[in-house]
């Protein structure tokens, strides 16, 4: 794929449309292209599916002290004028002029770090060595977790966003980036019984992919659906694997971002934070401007001390308005060192119940349910009772001992959350 192409058009879509403001105006334009290709590894060799284009033009204009932003599918210059148009008819009925004058410092964005040259340019080599890596290590954490385990089949979809930000002031950026969903079939096979189930992660390049991480979930949460069943409960230190970590981390930053009166509001000690970073390799949600031209940073959403920071950056378009406003990119949950041991021995919380919906709240509390198994020096022994948790926010975040470093990212409507091994003490499980 020819990334400085896709960004090329981008750049000329935007510099075509604030070339058409009059004397008293003020217009931004983001214009945003996709490129979007499936890929299947499978034994019988790597399929590459014909690239999927789509974009979109977001136009803010901004006369008499309102602004209204207004959005177009594609890239939009061939009705510009139309478009345009219609910005100054709905201009006086929108918002008050929010004044931010663009600035973005291009030497805090590693383009390298974001583009998955190798996939672009050579796809068959790219996914023939990930499936290299796959089959190779599906056979070592067999071996350590007592199953047979393979891999069946491979499906990548690769995506490729570039995004050109202009301003009729004459400020114009733009970048390019890569992001891509790997979904790899597993089969399993322990005591005579035979499971086939999905695994998924996500990545900016493959190569920084974590292949092992992927595998030991994989092969820990197929051992519990094949493990037999018992009614033990226990009141044991809790490891929670790089996805239910996701999805609760997903309802604590919607409590603090989305919520008119959120429940994390606290002054108290904790033993862990949680970091929004825009800059994340791995993130789906980084970039290194906003939707108002202004340079992304990191910002500590919730430090150690319980001292909240309100994000005032990072100002883009949601999935339910055209009016940038501020929601965090690529949020992770940072606590005191934690690497689960090839060799642990603990419960496993591998899945969470009602992941996704907001049935997870009740006043104040935070209450889900999280499948567990028992795992003995590395190999799943037993699949246990749930353990349903119902607690506040302050009682999960000083509930984390430990976690490792953010090996991967969720992505959600509006942001992604880090999906990494959390190591909890369950002193509030019912």
């Amino acid at each position: 794929m020819n990334y400085d192409e896709l960004l090329n058009a981008a750049t000329r879509n935007s510099l075509c449309l604030v070339e058409l403001v009059r004397p008293g105006e003020r217009i931004q334009v983001v214009s945003t292209a996709r490129l979007r290709r499936a890929h299947t590894v499978s034994p019988r060799g790597v399929r590459s599916r014909t690239p999927q284009s789509e974009g979109f033009t977001l136009l803010g204009l901004a006369h008499d002290g309102r602004d209204v932003h207004i959005g177009q599918d594609g890239l939009a210059a061939h009705v510009g004028v139309e478009l345009v148009s219609t910005a100054r008819e709905l201009a006086p009925h929108g918002r008050a002029y929010r004044d931010r004058t663009p600035s973005w410092s291009p030497h805090r964005w590693d383009r390298d770090r974001f583009l998955d040259q190798e996939l672009g340019t050579n796809p068959a080599g790219a996914l023939t060595e990930l499936q290299a890596k796959l089959t190779y290590w599906a056979t070592e954490t067999a071996h350590r977790q007592c199953l047979d385990m393979k891999v069946v089949k491979c499906a990548v979809t690769e995506h490729v966003t570039a995004e050109a930000f202009a301003s009729s002031d004459g400020s114009a950026v733009g970048f390019a980036q890569t992001w891509s969903e790997v979904r790899v079939l597993y089969e399993l096979e322990k005591g005579g019984r035979t499971l086939r189930l999905w695994a998924s992660r996500h990545t900016g390049r493959l190569q920084d992919l974590h292949v092992e991480d992927l595998t030991v979930e994989a092969a820990w949460r197929g051992g519990a659906l094949l493990a037999p069943v018992t009614d033990e409960r226990s009141a044991d230190d809790l490891v929670l694997s790089p996805r239910p970590s996701a999805t609760v981390l997903r309802v604590l930053v919607q409590d603090m971002v989305e919520r008119e009166q959120p429940m994390i509001n606290m002054m108290a000690d904790l033993p862990c934070s949680l970091v929004d970073d825009p800059h994340a390799a791995l993130g789906g949600h980084s970039r290194p401007f906003d939707h108002e031209g202004i340079s992304t940073q990191a910002t500590v959403l919730l430090d150690r001390h319980g001292r909240r920071t309100e994000l005032n950056g990072n100002a883009v378009r949601s999935a339910a308005s055209l009016t940038p406003e501020y929601f965090p990119s690529n949020v992770r949950l940072e606590a005191d060192p934690f690497d689960v041991p090839v060799e642990y021995t603990g419960l496993l919380g591998y899945g969470t119940r009602g992941e996704g919906t907001q049935g997870m709240r009740a006043g104040d509390r935070i209450t889900f349910r999280v499948d567990v198994a028992r795992v003995q020096q590395g190999e799943v022994v037993s699949r246990n009772a749930p353990v349903v948790f119902s607690a506040t926010a302050l009682d999960i975040l000083s509930a984390i001992t430990g976690a490792n470093a953010a090996l991967c990212y969720f992505p959600w409507r509006d942001y992604s959350t880090a999906g990494s091994w959390l190591r909890l003490t369950p002193s509030f499980a019912v």
